[in-house]
């Protein structure tokens, strides 16, 4: 992998690949993916998320395909995929066992939560009704006879919704054999969505930068300003008017 590096123009930095560029790139590639509408959760524990518009593309495709590239050549380790992801890109869906931290709908977590804090069966059966509907859709519509049927209903849940939910866009992530052409255009791809993401954090920097300049030029007006009121002009005169020995007040002119 040769990488070189271009300003806004298209003008290709003066530098030879002997590692540096490489390294940037491939911890670019790293910081796109996390930040990308294709995974979900907090910045160090994210799974896989359901996004119409990635899979019409086939980008979870792309980011299994940059992931494995980051991997090869040395690049930053994808720090940010949850042990639930991990275990099931290592291990297969069926070994990974998602907890409550892997929901990230906030309303879902809710509920879900008071399902596994019911310590009875009438507790167990009142904080199931509002998780019908996705009871419905998982299969789980079972009947509950006692309050030991609830752990294993949580799991079937937790499982749904964090692994089999997204077993499309899963399955996109493994890497499949692709010619040369395609991992180039695959590669070229990569590099545009780093080039956005470092379009969008100059864009910001300039506005920074002009934002200090106008505070700066503002400061500057208003003390030249306060230099040349009458008021200020004044106290200046009598500050450097001569003091009258036998008065402690300034004599004015």
């Amino acid at each position: 992998m040769n990488v070189k590096f271009s300003d806004d123009f298209g003008k290709n930095e003066e530098a030879i690949d002997l590692g540096g560029p490489r390294r940037e790139f491939l911890r670019l590639l790293t910081e796109a993916l996390s930040m990308s509408p294709m995974f979900e959760g907090t910045d160090e524990s994210k799974n896989v998320a359901m996004n119409s518009t990635a899979i019409r593309e086939d980008k979870y495709f792309l980011a299994g395909r940059a992931i494995a590239i980051n991997l090869v050549h040395g690049g930053p380790a994808p720090r940010f995929l949850s042990p639930v992801l991990f275990a099931s890109l290592v291990g297969g869906p069926n070994t990974a066992c998602p907890t409550l931290k892997d929901v990230t709908d906030a309303d879902l977590h809710e509920k879900l939560k008071k399902v596994s804090e019911s310590s009875t069966l009438e507790e167990l059966l009142r904080d199931t009704d509002p998780l019908l509907d996705l009871m419905t859709n998982t299969g789980c519509v079972r009947p509950l006879t006692t309050i030991n049927d609830r752990d294993l209903l949580l799991r079937d849940l937790l499982m749904f919704h964090v692994v089999h939910r997204v077993q499309g866009p899963f399955e996109s992530l493994r890497p499949k054999e692709v010619t040369e052409e395609e991992q180039k255009m695959q590669l070229f791809i990569c590099g545009e969505i780093i080039c956005k993401m470092q379009k969008m954090r100059k864009d910001h920097q300039r506005f920074k930068t002009s934002l200090y300049l106008q505070l700066e030029q503002m400061r500057s007006h208003q003390s030249a300003f306060l230099q040349h009121h009458p008021l200020s002009l004044s106290m200046r005169a009598v500050k450097k008017a001569p003091q009258n020995e036998c008065s402690p007040w300034p004599t004015h002119v």
